[in-house]
């Protein structure tokens, strides 16, 4: 998510499923990981991109609540996509 903002933005992210996620800044800082059922909010900077990672081969979920300056879309991929 990100990137092409013309502001900064804010992530507020709820776990609703069963597999642990990785939350970062672009592909490289780590930020934290929310197990099921955690809640965190993170703050962004202009021109950076939100990263949420699923770190198993399971399907989780997640609830987003994205405000601030982010332009309303992301893009996805499967693990192992280049």
């Amino acid at each position: 998510m990100g990137r092409d903002q013309p502001e900064g933005f804010r992530v507020a992210a709820r776990n609703t499923g069963p597999m642990p996620v990785a939350l970062r800044t672009g592909a490289v800082i780590e930020r934290g990981s929310l197990a099921p059922g955690q809640r965190a909010t993170l703050n962004f900077a202009l021109g950076s991109a939100a990263l949420v990672r699923n770190v198993s081969t399971r399907c989780t979920r997640l609830d987003l609540d994205i405000s601030g300056g982010w332009p309303g879309r992301m893009t996805y991929k499967l693990a192992g996509d280049n």
